[in-house]
């Protein structure tokens, strides 16, 4: 089956995943489709993984569950999402760590504080 224009992928998920994912918003009346495609989805490991495919009207309930499902994901963890959007530039005077907020100079690989390596 042909996604058409109003539906939106949503990405490659486990068979398991993408099966809760379609259980919890099939309750909010926000139908998902998963749809095999040889080309993305794998069946010769241990898991199956299949696309999952929602419609344009139901972006924002879309959009919502999957920043809800992230933030249970960072519940508890010492960790700041923002820090994900510096970049490591070595031609840069300082850099911010993407995992700790460290800052340190580019000339090394690898952050002082926590190890992140940058290679």
């Amino acid at each position: 089956m042909q996604a058409n224009e109003q539906e939106l992928f949503l990405g490659v998920f486990d068979i398991q995943d993408a099966k809760r994912i379609q259980a919890i918003l099939k309750e909010r009346e926000v139908p998902i489709r998963l749809q095999h495609n040889g080309e993305t989805c794998g069946t010769g490991s241990c898991s199956v993984r299949v696309e999952v495919w929602g419609q344009e009207e139901n972006k924002a309930e879309i959009i919502t569950f999957f920043q809800n499902e992230q933030a249970k994901n960072l519940e508890g963890l010492n960790f700041d999402p923002e820090l994900m959007n510096s970049v490591y530039d070595p031609n840069a005077k300082e850099v911010t760590c993407q995992a700790c907020g460290f800052k340190f100079s580019p000339d090394k690989n690898e952050c002082p504080d926590c190890g992140l390596f940058y290679g």
